[in-house]
Formats: C-alpha cells, structure tokens, sequence
C-alpha cells in the first residue's frame, strides 16, 4: 500500500488523458497539474537556475575500471556497443539537465 502513492504520481506524469476506464482511477488532470515532470521543474525554476553558477570540486576520479590482460575481443565489442547504446538512450532524456551542466564550473 506504500508504493500506490508513487504509482500514481508516476501515471500522472507518464499519461497525457485517460484513454481507458481503468486508466481513470490511476490518472486525473487534479493530478497531473500537481505533479510536475523534471522538465516542468526545471522550466519552473529557470530563473533561478541561470542566476547561479554550481561549483563542482576540481578533482574528478576516472570511472572504475576492470582489467584484463587479453580479453575477448568479442566483449570488447559488447562493451562499446553498450556504452554507445546507453548514450544514445540517454541523452533526450538528459538533454533538460544540459542548461544546469553548463552552469558547473571547477
């Protein structure tokens, strides 16, 4: 019973209208105009976004690595065509946020 709260709060945002009757009792525009989505948020608080600079420390630790002396060259293969998959998966998503990255400054 704990997570319905979560559940409809993630249907508000998800759906834009309620096509189906059962739709109606996981959606409501009430709903939906009370929870905003990240890009509504970040439109929200634009103004205050663009009036301060986010200071990120200077020193950034590479990612963790495994290593092996000779791997297949097959996971070579899997692993770059998982990054670059990720990427391309990731970045409309990411692309709200670009304006508040520009922002960081080291």
């Amino acid at each position: 019973k704990g997570s319905r709260g979560y559940t409809h709060c993630y249907a508000a945002q998800v759906q834009s209208s309620a096509q189906h009757l059962e739709a109606y009792w996981q959606w409501s525009e009430t709903l939906a105009q009370a929870v905003l989505t990240p890009q509504q948020r970040i439109e929200e608080l634009t103004d205050i976004i663009e009036r301060f600079i986010f200071v990120m420390p200077p020193v950034e630790a590479p990612a963790i690595t495994m290593h092996t002396s000779h791997p297949p060259p097959t996971l070579l293969l899997q692993q770059s065509v998982f990054k670059e998959t990720l990427r391309q998966e990731l970045l409309p998503h990411a692309s709200c946020l670009h304006h508040i990255i520009c922002n960081m400054r080291t």
